[in-house]
């Protein structure tokens, strides 16, 4: 078996480019503060999370380290049995498919949106809402342990898109205003204070016909996230060792994700300068059987990276994946092949 390397033709040509630039100071900073944070239900998720994830109901919603006080759970034949309030009797029924149920107790309310295959489970439903300084600010307990203060684990939608970076110990409210923040485990408040240390100014710019829905760099240490939504933003971040860590991108009715795959990391270097690029041109890597005249490809053996080594998969709709071209060696093609990338 052989790996190749081939040039594709992308979906869509990315350029992102990522350039550090020296503080702008342009809004003053003020002493900090606390912010109370309600909760929100959305029974239709339209939040793009960095690490989306699902977990299994099993018989206990262990919350009370958050929402103070554990959930019960059974499985009645087909149907999920909840204690949705907190005082140990399961009066809380679903059925069918899946369904939507809102846990409470005191006054915490907390969404699940159930699914029954192939065991019941669930992914969130509820954000913690409020604004610094007049931005709005939306926590998401990512990780499912129904607490919201997970540095690295759990998410933050800073501003008004629907794009999550990771929670991090210091955001970036726009024109230079970066704020150190805490969150409570139940995520009804939060704590904020200026950001004094040193600093860097992050920026993407796309050159392409598509779209970047959401595209997330997080530090090796886990302590700052940043995600970006928009063809041209510059943020601003502590200096420090940061690594792409994944993206969602669209052109017309066809989306590909991207993953960490190989790519380096980036430096923000402290009032300094730099560039770091991801995207196109693709190139593919795939693994081939030589049998007489016949080259066998296999979907699940062939992968598509980027620029700095990011990691194209997930094609869709299947089969708009890059051109795989097959040709002689005077240049003629002489067979083609879509691939819905790995998986």
């Amino acid at each position: 078996m052989k790996i190749h390397r081939i040039v594709a033709m992308a979906l869509a040509v990315l350029t992102l480019s990522l350039g550090a630039w020296a503080q702008d100071s342009s809004r003053m900073m003020g002493e900090g503060g606390q912010v109370h944070l309600k909760a929100k239900i959305h029974r239709k998720w339209k939040i793009r999370l960095p690490a989306p994830a699902t977990k299994e109901v099993g018989t206990l919603l262990a919350f009370k380290d958050g929402l103070g006080v554990d959930f019960k759970a059974a499985v009645d034949g087909e149907a999920l049995k909840l204690d949705a309030d907190g005082d140990g009797v399961l009066e809380t029924s679903v059925e069918g498919e899946g369904g939507f149920v809102v846990l409470r107790h005191k006054d915490h309310r907390y969404g699940l949106r159930l699914a029954a295959a192939p065991r019941w489970s669930f992914t969130p439903g509820t954000t913690m809402n409020g604004e610094i300084d007049g931005v709005k600010v939306q926590l998401v307990d990512q990780n499912l342990n129904g607490r919201f203060d997970d540095i690295g684990e759990d998410a933050i939608v800073v501003g008004r898109g629907k794009a999550a970076a990771f929670l991090s110990r210091v955001i970036d409210l726009g024109q230079g205003h970066l704020v150190n923040i805490t969150v409570s485990p139940d995520g009804a408040t939060l704590d904020y204070s200026p950001y004094t240390g040193p600093r860097g100014r992050l920026a993407l710019k796309l050159d392409t016909k598509g779209k970047v829905l959401t595209a997330v760099l997080k530090s090796v240490d886990g302590d700052v996230s940043v995600a970006f939504s928009r063809p041209e933003v510059s943020l601003n971040l502590p200096a420090g060792e940061y690594r792409f860590h994944s993206a969602v991108l669209s052109l017309g009715g066809n989306r590909v994700t991207a993953r960490t795959g190989r790519s380096r990391t980036i430096t923000v270097k402290a009032g300094g300068e730099s560039t770091f690029e991801l995207g196109g041109p693709v190139k593919a890597e795939f693994a081939y059987v030589r049998q007489g005249d016949t080259l066998n490809f296999s979907p699940d053996n062939i992968w598509f990276y980027g620029r700095a080594g990011e990691e194209y998969y997930d094609w869709a709709p299947c089969g708009m994946s890059p051109k795989i071209s097959v040709v002689s060696k005077s240049g003629r093609e002489i067979a083609e092949a879509y691939f819905p990338g790995s998986s």
